[in-house]
C-alpha cells in the first residue's frame, strides 16, 4: 500500500474511537439520539489535508448534516464511480461516500484504501462513524439501510 494510502487508513482509525463521533454522544441540546457520521467524515478528511468547505454549510460542520453534505457534493464536487473511488483511495486520494435520506438523516463516510481486489457487489471499503464506527464495505454501510452511496472527490487544501 502506498504511503499516502496508509495515512488514510491511520487517519480513519484515529477518529473511529473519538467519543464525539459515537452514537449517543449528546448534541448541544443534550439530545442523545443524534448520530455523528458528518462530524467523523469531516474530521477524518480535514486531518488528512482535505478541503471539506465545498461539502459544508457556510457556518461550518456544526450546522451541516449528512444530507447537506450530500446535496453540496452533488452541486460542488466531482462525482466518480465506486470502482474509481476505491482506486482513488488506494492512490492516496480522499473520497466522500454519501447518500441522501428524505425521511431522516443521510449518511457519509470516507473511502478507505484496500489491498484487496475491488468487488462491485461489496463496493469500496469505507470508514464510517455515527451509528456504527468501523471500516466496512460501502454496500454494507449504506445499502443495508436501503440507500446507495455515491462517491465524490475531496479536494486538497
Amino acid at each position: 500500500m502506498k504511503d499516502n494510502a496508509e495515512k488514510i487508513v491511520s487517519g480513519i482509525l484515529n477518529v473511529l474511537d473519538n467519543p464525539d463521533v459515537q452514537a449517543g454522544y449528546p448534541d448541544a441540546n443534550g439530545n442523545t439520539e443524534t448520530t455523528w457520521c458528518n462530524r467523523g467524515a469531516n474530521r477524518i478528511a480535514e486531518n488528512l489535508g482535505g478541503d471539506m468547505s465545498i461539502f459544508l454549510d457556510p457556518r461550518g460542520i456544526n450546522w451541516t448534516t449528512a444530507n447537506t453534505m450530500f446535496q453540496n457534493a452533488v452541486k460542488n464536487a466531482k462525482e466518480i464511480s465506486d470502482a474509481e473511488a476505491q482506486q482513488e483511495a488506494n492512490d492516496g486520494g480522499l473520497v466522500l461516500a454519501a447518500c441522501y435520506n428524505s425521511k431522516g438523516p443521510g449518511h457519509v463516510a470516507i473511502v478507505c484504501p484496500s489491498d484487496d481486489p475491488f468487488h462491485s457487489e461489496l463496493g469500496p471499503l469505507v470508514g464510517e462513524t455515527g451509528l456504527k464506527c468501523r471500516i466496512i464495505h460501502s454496500r454494507l454501510a449504506f445499502e443495508k439501510w436501503g440507500f446507495e452511496a455515491r462517491f465524490f472527490v475531496i479536494p486538497k487544501k
